[in-house]
């Protein structure tokens, strides 16, 4: 058997569906004795295809065709017929004869083209959206499959699926190793070991850790390969795949096309960013996953497909990039992916289901935005930027940035679902015009913009904890508890801002003592002051309540000082040390002296009235009045600026004093201001500053 003469020489029936068909498994699914399937490359001509595959069986004299059209036209293969171009067809008239060709049914057509068509053919046309029983109009279509795949929720998933998927979950590989082939495909030849080193590490390692399936090469010869086939021919311009159309049982005829992967010998090579041998970050190498993915059962989302139209539904223009998925065509969207990004990840295991992977406790160690190891694998490029994906099924996992280059830029860290790590500048700092498929190659006046290189996180993954860089960090927290650490005394760690953060997260400065950081109320933002031009500023701090706000976890290197009540009414004095003191007064009316060192004075309660502080130092000492605050359900930014305190100078014996007084419920309310603390030797516009304060 020639390498074009895969049908059995049998075989009387044939159907020929075109490549581009996603709805052809709602006719009949069982296989009919002695009909067989050909799937049409998107390579070739169509017409030609039939008429060679005609050529070499003669005994075919039933001729069925399922393609893709649209009004006025249908497509085979990569050819477009139409009125411009029937003429094309007619030449085949001595091959492909009104008896033989019995009933063409187009995939989205709508009528029309049955009137260019009936020029005394006689060929019966059908819509084959119409066609969902397994016998229509009376001809069987013995079109074999794996398995189907339904339709999900989400379109993000619904714009990669083609409709089908293995039914199995230990898929073989192999690569071809010579001899016959059943396909039509031309020129073939043996992929390098270059190539099967980065299928191998592909499918192990990239894809296998994702999804529910485990891929075990075979050997490989005419009788026997695996389900996936990795061949080279010269029949792709660069390459191809076909879909997992059929269950692929090495029976030696066309069905067995199903998962074949075919590179054009060309490009395997390691010395041009084409090369299929070629690493991580190069466009080979991400053209091996791209056709794995479709081997798999991935369409692309856009309305391209080789030379010709896609398969709906699409995905929306701005989503159509590589931040997304790697079956994009629009190829100017940042970086090259080295990993199936988070729409396919989606959609892959949607199709197999996710693998429980990375489930205990793992710390994702980074060198670059896109270049990390996670203490058994490194993904990523050593020689050029990339894009990847994170997928971990569970634990208490770490991002450590700790060894990232310094970056005037800085970094951008989102610990969402689906977020971005990358450097601050990268983040969707490239724009690209979409690739809108046939007739249009690419529209104008319209700019999309994606991220170019870095690491995304897949959906489903949930980041517990986040070392930062010696760079200006953008952390961005999830819903989880987060952690964020890496803030050192020797160690200059730039102005971070974390947003979205509460109280059940944690920015964790155990290296200092409360009285080494400056805290500053900028806006509704709290401002640490690390010292070394280090800073945090959590963003809006003070728009929610100081229940609800992230916990900092200071050093316990301060004297913790507080008073009781239960001894002297509370009222006996308190007196600091010579360091820094966190003095707690509680109830009773008492002199409070903080002595040397930064102290903070803390008051919890409206019962804590009466007490006064005889040393406070501007710009050295706090006074503490979160819980206090909070106690009243005050909720606001600022209680100075919205009346809740005002300061009064002393008089009489109080001269050279102010008094901080309260009102419980605002100037508004019916409740007054009160005394509530005396702060000695110390004018009003000194104290009146909300530096002064940590509320």
């Amino acid at each position: 058997m020639s390498n074009n003469s895969f049908l059995s020489q049998t075989a009387t029936t044939v159907v020929f569906i075109d490549f581009s068909v996603s709805k052809y498994h709602t006719l009949q699914t069982g296989i009919v004795e002695g009909v067989e399937t050909v799937i049409l490359s998107p390579d070739r001509d169509g017409i030609e295809e039939i008429t060679q595959v005609l050529q070499q069986n003669p005994q075919v004299n039933s001729v069925y065709i399922v393609a893709q059209g649209s009004p006025g036209s249908w497509y085979l293969g990569n050819t477009h017929l139409s009125l411009d171009n029937l003429d094309k067809l007619q030449d085949y008239q001595s091959l492909i004869t009104t008896e033989k060709i019995k009933q063409i049914l187009l995939d989205n057509n709508n009528g029309g083209f049955e009137s260019i068509f009936d020029r005394g053919n006689g060929i019966a046309f059908a819509d084959l959206q119409g066609a969902q029983s397994n016998n229509y109009q009376g001809s069987s279509f013995p079109i074999p499959q794996e398995a189907t795949s339904v339709a999900s929720a989400d379109y993000r998933i619904n714009s990669l699926l083609n409709g089908y998927k293995w039914g199995v979950t230990s898929i073989n590989f192999s690569f071809y190793s010579g001899g016959s082939y059943y396909g039509s495909e031309t020129d073939l030849g043996i992929v390098s070991d270059g190539i099967k080193n980065n299928v191998r590490t592909i499918l192990n390692n990239v894809i296998a850790p994702l999804i529910n399936v485990n891929f075990v090469e075979v050997a490989d010869s005419a009788s026997s390969y695996g389900q996936i086939r990795y061949l080279l021919s010269t029949s792709p311009g660069y390459a191809y795949a076909y879909y997992p159309f059929s269950t692929d049982t090495n029976q030696g005829n066309g069905n067995d096309r199903a998962g074949d992967v075919f590179l054009n010998p060309t490009n395997d090579n390691s010395s041009s960013f084409g090369g299929f041998q070629g690493g991580p970050g190069t466009h080979g190498y991400q053209t091996i996953i791209h056709e794995t993915l479709h081997a798999l059962g991935l369409k692309h989302p856009g309305n391209y497909n080789g030379s010709d139209v896609g398969n709906p539904p699409y995905l929306p223009y701005g989503e159509d990039n590589w931040d997304n998925t790697l079956m994009t065509y629009n190829f100017n969207s940042g970086a090259e992916p080295s990993t199936p990004m988070p729409y396919d990840v989606l959609a892959l295991q949607y199709l197999y289901g996710a693998k429980s992977y990375n489930s205990s406790s793992t710390t994702y160690n980074f060198n670059r935005p896109d270049l990390y190891s996670d203490g058994s694998l490194t993904v990523g490029s050593t020689l050029y930027y990339n894009k990847l994906t994170i997928w971990d099924s569970g634990g208490i996992d770490t991002l450590n940035f700790s060894s990232l280059e310094a970056n005037a830029s800085g970094y951008r860290f989102d610990l969402n679902a689906g977020g971005w790590l990358s450097r601050l500048t990268d983040f969707n700092g490239t724009g690209y015009n979409v690739n809108a498929g046939p007739p249009v190659s690419f529209t104008s006046g319209t700019s999309y913009y994606a991220t170019y290189s870095g690491t995304r996180l897949a959906y489903g993954v949930t980041i517990e904890n986040l070392i930062n860089s010696s760079s200006n960090d953008y952390i961005i927290a999830n819903s989880t508890a987060n952690v964020f650490s890496g803030y050192g005394l020797s160690n200059t760690t730039g102005a971070d801002i974390i947003e979205g953060a509460n109280n059940l997260d944690t920015l964790d400065l155990s290296e200092f003592t409360v009285a080494s950081v400056t805290q500053t109320q900028s806006g509704s933002d709290l401002v640490l002051g690390l010292g070394l031009g280090s800073s945090v500023t959590v963003k809006n701090y003070y728009d929610v309540s100081a229940a609800s706000r992230i916990q900092i976890g200071f050093s316990n290197a301060i004297n913790e000082i507080t008073g009781n009540p239960s001894i002297n009414n509370g009222r006996t004095p308190i007196v600091g040390t010579a360091g820094s003191d966190w003095i707690t007064g509680g109830p009773g009316a008492k002199t409070i002296t903080g002595g040397a060192g930064n102290d903070f004075f803390v008051f919890t309660d409206l019962r804590d009235v009466g007490q006064r502080i005889t040393d406070f130092t501007v710009g050295t000492d706090k006074i503490v009045l979160t819980q206090l605050i909070s106690s009243i359900n005050y909720i606001g930014i600022d209680p100075i600026a919205d009346q809740y305190m005002r300061f009064v100078a002393g008089t009489g014996s109080n001269t050279g004093s102010t008094f901080l007084q309260i009102d419980r419920d605002g100037i508004l309310g019916s409740a007054t201001f009160k005394n509530f603390l005396q702060v000695d030797n110390i004018t009003t516009t000194q104290l009146n500053n909300v530096n002064n304060f940590v509320f």
